[in-house]
C-alpha cells in the first residue's frame, strides 16, 4: 500500500494528539505515588516504577516537537520580510505571559498568604536564574527543595528558549541542506556532553553538565525531519515504508529495554547514547503521525478529544502541574486510608484523576482567562498567506 503524503501545511490535529501524549507522560511520571505504591506493595513497587519511568521521557517527545516545528515555521517563512522578528515575537507572546505570570505568583503573591520555608527562601535569593531562563545552569539545584512548591520542572523550559533563541539565526543564514549538518553537530554536542560528564564525575567542567547542551539530541532530530521533508532531495533519505517499520520497531524495542532494564544490570555508560536512541523513536513516531490516514484506527486514536485537549492545554498544564505538586500530596494524601482488598491500586488511580483533573482545569482557566488575551496579540504579527501555510 502506498505511504500518504506526510501532512505539512496549516494546523495538524494529529500532531495536537501527539503533544498530549507528551504531557500525558509527564503527568503519570510526575504524579506517580510513589509512597503509596512501596508502603502497599512492597513486592512489585520496583517493577511498576521501572514501568512509569519511560513517562520521565515526555519531555524529550517535547523537545522533538518543539524541533520540527519550529523549524517548519522557519523555512516556510524564511525570506519573507521581517520573519525573524514576527517569529521571536509570537513566541514571547505564547511563551513568556504563563511563564513569568507563574513566577510572579508563586514568588511576590504567595508569600504573603503562607510562610516560606528554608527550601522557598533559597528560591527567593537566587531568583535571578528564573528570571533569565537560565535555572538549568548545573549551580546546585534547589529548584524542588520547597514543601510549598517546586519549580524544577522549569529546566526544559530553559532548554527551549535557548533553542527559539539561537536556532532561528541559523535557519535564516545557512542554506536548507547545511541545517541537516548543524542539527548532526548538535547531536554529537549532546553525546559529547553526557561522554565528558560520564568520564569526569564530579570533576566535570561545568560547562559539560549544563542541561541545554547535553539535551540537544531531541529537538535536532526534530529539526532534521522538518527539513528533510521540505527537501526533495533529502526527502529520499527519509524511511518509508517496510524499511521504517523495520527502524520503529527496533527504536522502540531499543527505548524500552534501555528504561525498563534493571538497576543491577544498569551502566551509567547506557545513558549516553540512551538519549539519542529515545529521541530518534520519537522522531520515527513522530513521521509516523504526520503519515497516517485519514480515518484509520491510529489517526483517530492520535486525533480523539482528549488527546487533543490535553495537547491544546499542554503549556499550561506543564507549568501549572510542577508547580503544585507538594499541595496536591498534602491534599490527596491516601496513605492512611484503608488499603486491603486492593483499595491502594483504586486510591493511585483516584489521585491520578484527581491531580490530572485539577492542573487540566486550572490550565483552562489559565488559558482562556490570560493567556488568550496575549495571543490575540499575534495577529499584529502575521506571517503572510504562504507562510501561515
Amino acid at each position: 500500500m502506498e505511504t500518504p503524503a506526510p501532512l505539512l501545511g496549516g494546523h495538524i490535529r494529529a500532531l495536537d494528539g501527539l503533544r498530549g501524549v507528551a504531557i500525558a507522560l509527564v503527568l503519570i511520571g510526575h504524579f506517580y505515588p510513589k509512597n503509596l505504591v512501596i508502603d502497599s506493595y512492597p513486592t512489585i513497587a520496583l517493577f511498576l516504577g521501572r514501568l512509569v519511568r519511560p513517562s520521565g521521557y515526555g519531555v524529550e517527545l517535547f523537545f522533538v516537537l518543539s524541533g520540527f516545528l519550529i523549524t517548519g515555521i522557519l523555512l516556510d517563512t524564511k525570506g519573507e520580510r521581517g520573519f525573524l522578528g514576527k517569529f521571536y515575537a509570537r513566541r514571547t507572546l505564547r511563551i513568556f505571559p504563563l511563564y513569568y505570570g507563574a513566577l510572579a505568583v508563586v514568588l511576590f503573591v504567595l508569600p504573603h498568604f503562607v510562610v516560606f520555608d528554608e527550601g522557598a527562601k533559597a528560591i527567593v535569593e537566587r531568583q535571578a536564574w528564573l528570571w533569565t531562563y537560565l535555572a538549568n545552569w548545573p549551580t546546585g539545584w534547589i529548584w524542588d527543595d520547597s514543601n510549598l512548591f517546586r519549580l524544577g520542572h522549569f529546566w526544559s523550559l530553559c532548554v527551549e528558549e535557548h533553542f527559539y533563541i539561537f536556532w532561528p539565526l541559523i535557519v535564516a543564514f545557512t542554506s536548507q541542506r547545511r541545517i541537516i549538518l548543524v542539527a548532526l553537530g548538535l547531536i554529537g554536542i549532546g553525546l559529547i556532553c553526557r561522554t565528558v560528564a560520564l568520564i569526569g564525575g564530579a570533576e566535570t567542567p561545568v560547562i559539560f553538565t549544563w542541561l541545554t547542551l547535553q539535551k540537544l539530541d531531541g529537538l535536532a532530530i526534530g529539526a532534521m525531519l522538518a527539513t528533510a521533508l521540505r527537501d526533495p532531495g533529502l526527502m529520499r533519505l527519509v524511511p518509508s515504508g517496510p524499511t521504517y517499520r523495520r527502524l520503529l520497531g527496533a527504536f522502540v524495542f531499543l527505548s524500552f529495554s534501555y528504561v525498563m532494564l534493571p538497576h543491577r544490570l544498569h551502566h551509567q555508560a547506557l545513558d549516553v547514547m540512551g538519549e539519542t536512541v529515545i529521541v530518534i523513536a520519537f522522531g520515527l513516531i513522530l513521521l509516523g503521525t504526520l503519515h497516517l490516514r485519514p480515518g484509520a484506527l491510529w489517526h483517530r486514536v492520535m486525533t480523539s478529544g482528549s488527546l487533543v485537549t490535553l495537547g491544546k492545554y499542554s503549556y499550561g498544564l506543564y507549568v501549572i502541574h510542577g508547580i503544585l505538586r507538594p499541595a496536591f500530596e498534602r491534599l490527596f494524601d491516601f496513605r492512611h486510608l484503608p488499603t486491603s482488598h486492593g483499595l491502594s491500586l483504586f486510591w493511585m488511580l483516584l489521585y491520578y484523576v484527581l491531580t490530572i483533573s485539577a492542573s487540566l482545569a486550572l490550565a483552562y482557566l489559565s488559558y482562556h482567562g490570560f493567556e488568550k488575551w496575549f495571543l490575540k496579540l499575534k495577529r499584529h504579527f502575521d506571517y503572510s498567506a504562504k507562510g501561515a501555510a
